[in-house]
């Protein structure tokens, strides 16, 4: 793993730009780190669409800019406004740190760096999304333009690429030819070890818990035909989803479908969870089936500190948290046999699942806090700015 410098310090009053599609994401992944680069000396702003979360961003001392976009659209128009719209936010702005997270965040930030000369970038990738495991003729057209754009835009003189798991970390050396000294690697964006702990809770009966973004690529279809498999081998388990479906994406799983899995009595929909904690301390197991083109999924390193056994598919990021046999299991994508095996496994044997679970909590602890994640990004911050002043503008 490539480990960024800790040795310059920030001069005064630098300026870091957040660019992330949605106000909530920057929140949940990434304020941790801006909270420390204000500790640090750092001014902070963030460019992202206005939501609920917004009011907290402000009180938090970060400054905030409405970038006006669709996270899920790639109509040309909109698609086009909202480049333009970020464009007069970091012309305005002035940052001495671009820091770019998410794919839009990534492909728009990074070309308005090069056509500005911003002299210091952060590509800050949490997985390649949709497009790149795109299957549709329209996504694989998609995933050719991102492919081009992507090169354009590492090109820049003064960036790091933050990678979160090793398929990534390749596709950038040996696809995208980027300097592996430029390449760091990153444990997602981290876990409170405070906030997820490893409670004794028993429940009864089992409760199995898969928590995501309601996208038929997570795996909520293959979950749910485990639950059916289980249900009707008379498993008295809870199977229970978690998370919002996404009206504007097109990937989604609609919401009278997700009702109708609920009424039927095979999974229980609880929709969004505001105490993931909580809810964590009620799982017997973790389950994530998902084939999304993920980074390292949180809510895994969240179930990680937690104590909780993880059912994972063998995909790039659940590999990179996912030991098999030693802290949960690994089984093949798409496939709610194999799964369902899995689940039984752990829901007949609770001490091989209390087992897994604390050797999940060690990984955490030495691997997942917030702390290495904020600690190894003020690095990164640094070392561009100490090189940036010996270098022509991008």
């Amino acid at each position: 793993m490539k480990q960024a410098t800790n040795d310059p310090q920030p001069a005064a009053k630098q300026k870091i730009l957040f660019v992330v599609n949605d106000s909530w994401f920057f929140v949940s992944h990434r304020l941790p780190v801006a909270e420390a680069a204000i500790a640090e000396g750092y001014t902070v702003e963030l460019a992202a669409l206005e939501d609920e979360t917004t009011a907290l961003v402000s009180s938090r001392g970060i400054g905030f800019h409405n970038w006006q976009l669709s996270p899920r659209s790639t109509g040309v128009i909109r698609e086009f406004a909202a480049l333009r719209n970020l464009y007069k936010i970091i012309k305005r702005s002035k940052p001495d740190i671009l820091h770019l997270v998410t794919i839009k965040g990534v492909l728009y930030g990074g070309v308005i760096a090069r056509l500005l000369g911003v002299r210091n970038v952060v590509f800050a990738i949490s997985g390649m999304g949709r497009v790149f495991t795109a299957t549709s003729g329209k996504e694989r057209v998609l995933q050719y333009l991102a492919r081009l754009v992507y090169k354009f835009v590492l090109g820049h003189r003064n960036s790091s690429v933050i990678v979160q798991n090793d398929r990534d970390r390749q596709l950038f050396v040996e696809y995208w030819k980027v300097d592996p000294a430029r390449v760091i690697s990153s444990p997602g964006s981290g876990v409170d070890l405070d906030q997820f702990k490893p409670l004794q809770q028993v429940s009864d009966p089992a409760v199995v818990l898969f928590a995501s973004r309601m996208l038929w690529a997570k795996g909520v279809e293959t979950f749910v035909e485990a639950a059916r498999q289980l249900k009707s081998d008379g498993s008295s388990a809870r199977f229970i989803l978690a998370g919002d479906t996404d009206p504007e994406n097109d990937t989604a799983v609609p919401v009278d479908v997700l009702q109708n899995w609920h009424d039927e009595g095979i999974v229980e929909w609880i929709g969004h969870v505001k105490d993931m904690p909580a809810l964590m301390a009620e799982a017997s197991v973790f389950v994530l089936p998902t084939v999304y083109g993920e980074g390292i999924p949180k809510v895994l390193l969240e179930a990680s500190a937690a104590g909780r056994a993880i059912v994972a598919t063998d995909w790039p990021g659940c590999t990179d948290v996912v030991d098999d046999s030693v802290n949960g299991l690994l089984v093949a994508t798409k496939d709610p046999e194999q799964l369902s095996q899995a689940l039984k496994k752990l829901l007949d044997e609770p001490e091989l699942a209390r087992k897994f679970g604390q050797a999940g909590r060690l990984k955490a602890e030495e691997l997942y806090s917030v702390e290495t994640v904020v600690k190894l990004t003020l690095a990164v911050y640094a070392t561009l700015l100490a090189s940036s002043s010996a270098k022509p503008n991008p």
